[in-house]
């Protein structure tokens, strides 16, 4: 008597862009859940390229423009665009310019750690982190081992967690302006370098002296 409900299909769940685009005034428990977790991730992802450029910012590393929306492949949620430079071999470029190369790990490091303190303000698990932090973290690693060669891949992990944490303090010093970068790239496509320091001299200029 029961055939007619096991056969029955069960009822789709529609994706977060089906959700607001309007089919249905009626949003299911779990399409409110889908709903929530998707504004979340895209705050989180532009925190994680405002923690770059930021700390580009910070550093002087130039670059174009950053962005909280996907590349052409879409493989990551957002990117930060760099001027091309002369082909030079980086283990080259590491022991030429060795403090460039530390200030290039931490601009590395700082997406993830920028997109963690952010869902821990926002009381959600720092697990979260969108998936590109492994792929900042694998370049940090590579640069590390560039750059302190010579030392053991143990010795190696315990710079870059020294690094980390450096990264970490100074974006806290600067979270009101990673804050600022994550919220004007939720409003617009893409930011140029010229536009985050604009946003960063507005604030300083607001600042009491």
């Amino acid at each position: 008597m029961f055939q007619h409900l096991e056969q029955a299909p069960e009822p789709a769940v529609r994706t977060p862009q089906q959700i607001r685009g309007g089919m249905s005034t009626h949003i299911t428990e779990a399409e409110s859940e889908a709903l929530r977790v998707y504004a979340m991730s895209l705050t989180s992802t532009a925190y994680h390229e405002a923690g770059h450029a930021v700390m580009a910012l910070v550093f002087g590393r130039s670059f174009r423009y950053v962005t909280a929306q996907p590349d052409e492949t879409e493989e990551c949620r957002g990117f930060i665009q760099y001027p091309k430079r002369r082909p030079v071999h980086p283990f080259q470029a590491a022991k030429r310019q060795p403090k460039r190369c530390r200030n290039e790990i931490m601009i590395a490091l700082a997406g993830g750690e920028a997109e963690r303190m952010y869902l821990r303000d926002a009381g959600e698990d720092p697990g979260m982190v969108d998936g590109g932090d492994a792929t900042d973290l694998q370049e940090a690693r590579s640069r590390a081992e560039w750059l302190i060669s010579p030392l053991s891949a143990a010795e190696r992990e315990v710079y870059l967690e020294s690094l980390r944490l450096r990264t970490c303090s100074l974006l806290e010093v600067n979270w009101h302006l990673v804050h600022a970068v994550a919220e004007a790239l939720q409003e617009c496509d893409r930011l140029t370098a010229a536009q985050v320091a604009e946003i960063a001299q507005q604030w300083n200029a607001g600042q009491p002296a």
